[in-house]
């Protein structure tokens, strides 16, 4: 909850640096895409969308209000919150993608390096079984992996 509050101060901070008090849209998108990076960032749905409604609470109060209070208007304070429940849908969404492809095996470019799997074996392009290596680690000859494990006498 600490990391979101100081992601929506920073974010509000950096749109007001770079917008005057009269653009609300620069603003309020500077602001959505501060969000989408935590969002993209944490991972988390609960995190998320309560850093969304601390930054609409204070976008209404800081960005577009100058004295901190908070006015409701309608639309538009729906609207922008709207906004900013997007920009964290987004972000999640991409952290969601980021994580099932970090699951993911490199399956294809790992049989290609080495041969291919039949029932589970893999055989290499000259039809000779060779063990699996585990996972990440370093591709080996095709000989060290065909030899049998050497013993010391």
């Amino acid at each position: 909850m600490a990391a979101g509050f100081a992601t929506v101060v920073g974010g509000c901070l950096l749109a007001t640096a770079i917008f005057p008090p009269g653009h609300v849209l620069g603003r309020i998108l500077v602001l959505a895409v501060v969000l989408a990076v935590f969002a993209a960032w944490a991972g988390d749905l609960l995190a998320g969308l309560a850093t969304a409604v601390m930054g609409w609470l204070v976008a209404t109060g800081f960005l577009i209000g100058r004295e901190g209070e908070l006015r409701f208007t309608g639309m538009p304070d729906l609207a922008r919150l709207a906004v900013l429940v997007a920009a964290v849908a987004a972000g999640l969404g991409w952290a969601f993608v980021r994580n099932i492809l970090a699951k993911a095996e490199p399956v294809e470019a790992d049989h290609a390096q080495r041969g291919r799997v039949v029932a589970g074996t893999v055989i290499s392009r000259d039809d000779a079984p060779m063990r699996p290596r585990p996972h990440g680690s370093s591709p080996t000859s095709r000989r060290a992996l065909n030899a049998p494990p050497r013993h010391r006498v």
